[in-house]
């Protein structure tokens, strides 16, 4: 291969990005990862990630988690917000380990990648072809059922329209439900070893 890809990750065609930029960051990304580049791996990622793989590296989880990987998975698409990503599933010995992260790439080599927030059980409910969306979906999914209220309680109610003593508010609050809130901004930071 022109780029000596690590033979552990596969990508297949149907799943990969539709111009070379974007494949050849992908590809380059996650073979310096399995290989443990790590000087080459930290230029790769925001400022915002970086200070995660250096503690990684320095307490040596990094080496001892790729030490172990041996396949990786990745599939591409866009997120919500038009974001390229890519979807990695990482098998070591004894489990397979999923991520998520967002990248730009430029047509000169050059490419960026920000780690994404990763859902419960995402290995369990990650299916169908367009695993990015799904990853979403999952997000969208568990931020709806924290909005919501473990029971509802129903509160006594009193009639104070003709209680001349009366002076509060008998508003009956919100008349339309209330929209959750979007996907925060800020994120965990990113999981290189796969045991995270």
């Amino acid at each position: 291969m022109q780029y000596g890809i690590d033979n552990r990750i596969a990508m297949a065609e149907n799943y990969a990005p539709n111009n070379d930029a974007d494949r050849i960051a992908i590809l380059k990304f996650f073979h310096t990862m399995v290989s443990g580049d790590t000087p080459t791996l930290s230029t790769m990622l925001t400022p915002r990630d970086r200070p995660e793989l250096a503690a990684l590296e320095a307490d040596g989880s990094f080496q001892n988690a790729i030490s172990e990987i041996g396949a990786v998975e990745v599939r591409s698409g866009i997120t919500p917000g038009g974001d390229s990503a890519v979807v990695a599933v990482i098998q070591t010995y004894s489990d397979f380990h999923p991520q998520l992260w967002r990248f730009q790439a430029d047509e000169f080599g050059g490419a960026e990648f920000s780690s994404g927030p990763m859902p419960l059980n995402v290995l369990e409910k990650l299916s169908g072809d367009d695993w990015v969306n799904r990853w979403y979906q999952l997000l969208d999914e568990e931020i709806a059922i924290a909005m919501q209220l473990d029971e509802e309680v129903e509160l006594p109610q009193k009639d104070l329209s003709n209680d001349s003593n009366a002076n509060i508010n008998t508003g009956s609050g919100p008349t339309r439900p209330v929209a959750p809130p979007s996907r925060p901004e800020v994120e965990p930071p990113p999981s290189f070893a796969p045991d995270n």
